[in-house]
């Protein structure tokens, strides 16, 4: 239940469990919420539309849920988010096209904007189309900060190897843009 799944505290202080690990690339399609009050998990929680091994969950400024990314029952990454809402799953279809395999980190901004990190390089901000519309209020919108190849992460090397630096590129790696 808790490994190679995503997790967030809810508003109310109770713990949600996204996904999790059937067998290696494979991803379950539960959810779970551990109530610290009770000491025990809410049973009976509807399933999400797509398994999810390393998704992430995010809890958003106005209380709903946000989970993204991770690999389906069948091993395929899963492009499409959900939002829990009025205690359901709902999808998110056409909200993104990134193939994020595994935990993406995600954050809430102070100004109440998504922050999305991409966990490996597989989105080309020169080249790619981009769009990630999640249907929120006005006054909230997702973005995402696009790195070059060449940007050092701003977590640190990233666990798949992706070069920090040019002299850390391999033949496989697309160049960056020259700085201008």
């Amino acid at each position: 239940m808790l490994f190679c799944s995503g997790h967030t505290l809810m508003a109310d202080g109770r713990l949600m469990v996204s996904g999790g690990h059937k067998a290696d690339d494979v991803g379950i399609d539960v959810t779970n919420i551990f109530d610290p009050a009770s000491e025990s998990f809410v049973p009976g929680l509807p399933k999400m539309a797509f398994g999810r091994w390393y998704p992430t969950v995010t809890t958003l400024p106005d209380g709903r849920i946000l989970t993204m990314a991770g690999r389906d029952s069948a091993g395929r990454v899963v492009t499409t988010p959900e939002i829990w809402e009025n205690g359901a799953w709902v999808k998110l279809p056409g909200a993104g096209t990134l193939e994020i395999p595994y935990y993406p980190r995600n954050f809430v901004a102070p100004d109440g904007r998504y922050l999305a990190f991409l966990s490996r390089r597989s989105f080309d901000p020169i080249y790619d189309q981009h769009a990630f519309d999640l249907t929120f209020p006005a006054s909230w919108r997702p973005f995402l900060v696009p790195l070059a190849a060449r940007t050092p992460s701003p977590f640190g090397a990233s666990p798949d190897g992706r070069p920090v630096s040019p002299a850390d590129e391999g033949p496989q790696d697309p160049p960056a843009p020259e700085p201008t």
